[in-house]
Protein backbone atom coordinates (compact mmCIF):
# COMPACT_ATOMS: atom_id res chain seq x y z
CA UNK A 1 0.00 0.00 0.00
CA UNK A 2 1.42 3.61 -0.59
CA UNK A 3 -0.12 7.16 0.02
CA UNK A 4 1.09 10.21 -0.87
CA UNK A 5 1.29 13.14 1.27
CA UNK A 6 2.00 17.06 1.42
CA UNK A 7 5.21 17.45 3.50
CA UNK A 8 3.88 19.97 5.52
CA UNK A 9 0.30 18.12 6.15
CA UNK A 10 -0.11 17.48 10.19
CA UNK A 11 -1.16 13.70 8.82
CA UNK A 12 2.43 13.89 7.21
CA UNK A 13 4.41 14.34 10.63
CA UNK A 14 2.26 11.78 12.25
CA UNK A 15 3.01 8.76 9.71
CA UNK A 16 6.98 9.90 9.81
CA UNK A 17 7.05 9.79 14.26
CA UNK A 18 5.66 6.41 14.13
CA UNK A 19 6.10 4.63 11.18
CA UNK A 20 2.45 3.85 10.68
CA UNK A 21 -1.33 4.76 9.37
CA UNK A 22 -4.51 3.45 8.77
CA UNK A 23 -6.58 3.14 5.90
CA UNK A 24 -10.21 3.25 6.36
CA UNK A 25 -12.56 2.45 3.46
CA UNK A 26 -15.47 5.27 3.64
CA UNK A 27 -19.17 4.61 2.58
CA UNK A 28 -21.94 6.88 2.16
CA UNK A 29 -23.20 6.96 5.91
CA UNK A 30 -19.23 8.34 6.74
CA UNK A 31 -19.46 10.98 3.57
CA UNK A 32 -19.68 13.96 5.76
CA UNK A 33 -17.58 12.83 7.80
CA UNK A 34 -14.85 12.21 5.45
CA UNK A 35 -15.23 15.60 3.84
CA UNK A 36 -15.00 17.70 6.53
CA UNK A 37 -11.87 15.68 7.57
CA UNK A 38 -10.34 16.57 3.84
CA UNK A 39 -10.18 20.15 4.30
CA UNK A 40 -9.66 20.89 7.99
CA UNK A 41 -6.39 19.75 9.74
CA UNK A 42 -6.32 17.32 12.97
CA UNK A 43 -3.49 20.03 13.98
CA UNK A 44 -5.59 22.62 15.00
CA UNK A 45 -8.72 20.30 15.55
CA UNK A 46 -10.08 17.26 17.40
CA UNK A 47 -11.30 16.10 14.20
CA UNK A 48 -12.74 12.23 15.74
CA UNK A 49 -14.57 14.82 17.83
CA UNK A 50 -16.09 17.20 15.52
CA UNK A 51 -17.34 14.24 13.35
CA UNK A 52 -18.31 11.73 16.30
CA UNK A 53 -16.33 9.27 14.96
CA UNK A 54 -15.16 6.91 17.72
CA UNK A 55 -11.15 5.63 17.31
CA UNK A 56 -10.48 2.21 17.70
CA UNK A 57 -7.50 0.63 18.34
CA UNK A 58 -5.89 -0.72 14.66
CA UNK A 59 -4.48 -4.40 14.77
CA UNK A 60 -0.84 -4.68 14.68
CA UNK A 61 0.03 -0.92 14.98
CA UNK A 62 0.44 0.48 18.39
CA UNK A 63 -0.31 4.39 17.77
CA UNK A 64 -2.38 4.98 14.55
CA UNK A 65 -6.12 4.39 15.23
CA UNK A 66 -9.23 3.25 12.99
CA UNK A 67 -12.43 4.65 12.92
CA UNK A 68 -15.32 1.76 14.60
CA UNK A 69 -18.10 2.58 11.44
CA UNK A 70 -15.55 2.26 8.65
CA UNK A 71 -16.60 -1.04 6.20
CA UNK A 72 -13.27 -2.12 6.22
CA UNK A 73 -9.91 -0.75 7.24
CA UNK A 74 -6.27 -1.58 6.65
CA UNK A 75 -3.12 -1.43 9.31
CA UNK A 76 0.16 -0.39 7.52
CA UNK A 77 3.54 -0.49 8.66
CA UNK A 78 5.52 2.25 6.18
CA UNK A 79 8.46 -0.16 5.04
CA UNK A 80 10.27 2.75 2.90
CA UNK A 81 9.51 6.28 2.04
CA UNK A 82 10.30 8.04 -1.35
CA UNK A 83 10.59 12.09 -2.20
CA UNK A 84 8.30 13.05 -4.48
CA UNK A 85 9.40 17.17 -4.20
CA UNK A 86 6.26 18.26 -2.47
CA UNK A 87 5.21 15.24 -1.50
CA UNK A 88 6.26 11.67 0.17
CA UNK A 89 5.11 8.71 -0.85
CA UNK A 90 5.13 5.85 2.38
CA UNK A 91 4.88 2.70 1.02
CA UNK A 92 3.71 0.40 4.17
CA UNK A 93 3.12 -2.99 4.42
CA UNK A 94 -0.32 -4.24 5.33
CA UNK A 95 -0.34 -5.79 8.42
CA UNK A 96 -3.88 -6.24 9.10
CA UNK A 97 -7.08 -6.05 7.31
CA UNK A 98 -10.46 -5.74 9.59
CA UNK A 99 -13.66 -6.29 7.74
CA UNK A 100 -17.02 -5.48 8.94
CA UNK A 101 -18.78 -9.33 9.78
CA UNK A 102 -21.87 -8.75 7.89
CA UNK A 103 -19.81 -8.22 4.73
CA UNK A 104 -18.34 -11.35 4.53
CA UNK A 105 -21.03 -14.40 3.10
CA UNK A 106 -21.34 -18.00 3.34
CA UNK A 107 -17.94 -18.76 1.28
CA UNK A 108 -15.55 -16.30 3.15
CA UNK A 109 -15.72 -13.53 0.26
CA UNK A 110 -15.25 -9.95 1.33
CA UNK A 111 -18.20 -8.44 -0.59
CA UNK A 112 -17.61 -4.51 -1.35
CA UNK A 113 -20.60 -4.51 -3.03
CA UNK A 114 -22.37 -4.57 0.34
CA UNK A 115 -20.62 -1.20 1.92
CA UNK A 116 -21.68 1.32 -0.28
CA UNK A 117 -18.34 2.24 -0.80
CA UNK A 118 -17.59 6.08 -2.06
CA UNK A 119 -15.23 7.74 -4.49
CA UNK A 120 -13.76 11.02 -4.56
CA UNK A 121 -13.07 11.93 -8.50
CA UNK A 122 -11.95 15.61 -9.25
CA UNK A 123 -14.04 17.22 -6.06
CA UNK A 124 -17.04 15.49 -6.62
CA UNK A 125 -18.04 12.06 -4.28
CA UNK A 126 -19.76 9.16 -6.06
CA UNK A 127 -21.27 5.88 -4.73
CA UNK A 128 -20.14 2.59 -5.87
CA UNK A 129 -21.57 -1.18 -5.61
CA UNK A 130 -22.25 -1.90 -9.04
CA UNK A 131 -20.20 -4.98 -10.26
CA UNK A 132 -19.23 -5.30 -13.75
CA UNK A 133 -18.73 -8.39 -15.70
CA UNK A 134 -15.55 -9.74 -16.45
CA UNK A 135 -15.87 -10.57 -19.80
CA UNK A 136 -11.70 -10.12 -20.68
CA UNK A 137 -11.09 -12.81 -17.78
CA UNK A 138 -13.97 -15.07 -19.22
CA UNK A 139 -13.00 -15.52 -23.08
CA UNK A 140 -9.53 -14.16 -23.01
CA UNK A 141 -10.84 -11.46 -26.05
CA UNK A 142 -12.70 -8.34 -26.04
CA UNK A 143 -13.69 -8.84 -29.70
CA UNK A 144 -17.52 -9.41 -28.42
CA UNK A 145 -17.36 -6.23 -26.27
CA UNK A 146 -18.97 -2.57 -27.41
CA UNK A 147 -15.88 -0.27 -26.90
CA UNK A 148 -16.53 3.28 -28.33
CA UNK A 149 -14.43 3.99 -31.75
CA UNK A 150 -12.40 6.67 -29.89
CA UNK A 151 -10.96 4.07 -27.94
CA UNK A 152 -9.91 1.90 -30.87
CA UNK A 153 -8.60 4.57 -32.51
CA UNK A 154 -11.60 4.71 -35.21
CA UNK A 155 -11.87 9.02 -34.17
CA UNK A 156 -14.13 11.25 -36.84
CA UNK A 157 -10.85 13.15 -37.26
CA UNK A 158 -9.15 10.21 -38.94
CA UNK A 159 -11.44 9.42 -41.09
CA UNK A 160 -13.64 6.82 -38.73
CA UNK A 161 -17.61 6.76 -38.36
CA UNK A 162 -16.25 7.90 -34.23
CA UNK A 163 -19.81 5.74 -33.15
CA UNK A 164 -19.77 1.90 -31.32
CA UNK A 165 -17.85 -0.60 -32.66
CA UNK A 166 -20.17 -3.38 -34.10
CA UNK A 167 -22.38 -5.74 -32.20
CA UNK A 168 -22.46 -6.36 -28.39
CA UNK A 169 -22.74 -8.57 -26.25
CA UNK A 170 -22.33 -6.78 -23.42
CA UNK A 171 -23.24 -3.12 -22.37
CA UNK A 172 -20.59 -2.70 -20.02
CA UNK A 173 -16.73 -3.74 -21.24
CA UNK A 174 -16.02 -0.66 -21.98
CA UNK A 175 -15.25 -0.51 -17.75
CA UNK A 176 -13.93 -3.82 -18.02
CA UNK A 177 -11.29 -3.36 -20.24
CA UNK A 178 -10.47 0.04 -18.54
CA UNK A 179 -10.02 -2.40 -15.06
CA UNK A 180 -8.36 -5.08 -16.96
CA UNK A 181 -5.96 -2.84 -18.53
CA UNK A 182 -5.03 -0.88 -15.28
CA UNK A 183 -4.36 -4.28 -13.71
CA UNK A 184 -1.71 -5.14 -16.29
CA UNK A 185 -0.24 -1.64 -15.78
CA UNK A 186 0.10 -1.91 -12.06
CA UNK A 187 1.75 -5.03 -11.93
CA UNK A 188 4.27 -4.29 -14.62
CA UNK A 189 5.16 -1.44 -12.43
CA UNK A 190 8.05 -1.18 -9.94
CA UNK A 191 8.59 0.96 -7.15
CA UNK A 192 11.61 3.24 -7.59
CA UNK A 193 14.15 2.52 -4.35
Amino acid sequence: MSVSIRKERHSHRLISETGEFVVNLVNTTLSDACDFCGVRSGATEDKFSACKLMAISAPGLKYAPAIDRAPLFMSCVVRQVVELGTHDMFIAEIVSVSVKRELINGNGKICLDRCGLINYIHGDYFATGKMLPRVYEITGSVDNCVIPSNVRGDRPENGGSGGLAPAAQCGECLETLFRVSWRKRVTAMSVPR
